[in-house]
């Protein structure tokens, strides 16, 4: 009972058996392995691999905590692709599904460090999280990822070849201690710039800072 109390999962009566020992530490590393990839693809988006939004969520606080206490910059964008709905009326479900794939492939190329995360935010929306990077990095590798995007051939017959674009909101901020300023606070005004992209015209990128009224 005091095994068990404290995290033990199973136990061995003696005299034992080394073959029965290697076949009980077998049969818990493949539990842990189960229960390893359950938890995976709790986190994960089966479309389009990569992480979903509840994955999303954790990681952004874990890395908005690690950036107060660091007293480093946290780079976030949400992109939006443009007009996605009309694609999905037009050319059905299945092709929808194609494109986002490929969408989430042009993405996932404009992402170079290993710190760096992306993620589906829902439906069409795509999420970024850029730890300790200047404001001007975070629009940089916005455009990038806008510019990947755009090149890429969604589908294609004889006649044409149809392409995407996002519209993409970035900020980056140094969280400060004692600040009312929270993960809420920074969703919020990157989704602002977000719209405030869509309102400009799509296609294109904009910055918090550099937003207008």
């Amino acid at each position: 009972m005091r095994g068990f109390t404290l995290g033990a999962v199973d136990y061995i009566n003696k005299p034992y058996s080394a073959h029965v020992v290697k076949m009980r530490v077998q049969h818990q590393i493949r539990i842990i392995n189960l229960i390893r990839e359950i938890q995976s693809l709790s986190m994960t988006d089966a479309l389009t691999g990569i992480g979903n939004r509840r994955y999303f969520d954790t990681l952004l606080e874990q890395e908005w905590e690690r950036a107060k206490r660091q007293q480093i910059p946290l780079g976030f964008m949400i992109a939006d692709i443009d007009n996605f709905k009309q694609y999905n009326d037009t050319y059905g479900h299945l092709s929808g599904d194609v494109a986002l794939q490929r969408v989430t492939g042009a993405i996932k190329s404009q992402i170079k460090r290993a710190t760096d995360k992306v993620a589906r935010w829902g439906g069409e929306e795509f999420a970024v999280i850029l730890p300790n990077i200047t404001s001007s990095a975070a629009l940089k590798i916005a455009e990038d990822i806008r510019s990947s995007v755009e090149e890429v051939v969604i589908l294609s017959d004889k006649n044409n070849q149809l392409h995407m674009t996002l519209s993409i909101g970035v900020h980056s901020i140094t969280p400060q201690w004692g600040s009312e300023y929270t993960v809420a606070d920074l969703i919020s005004d990157t989704d602002k710039a977000l719209y405030h992209a869509k309102n400009s015209g799509k296609n294109r990128v904009c910055a918090v800072e550099n937003m207008t009224s």
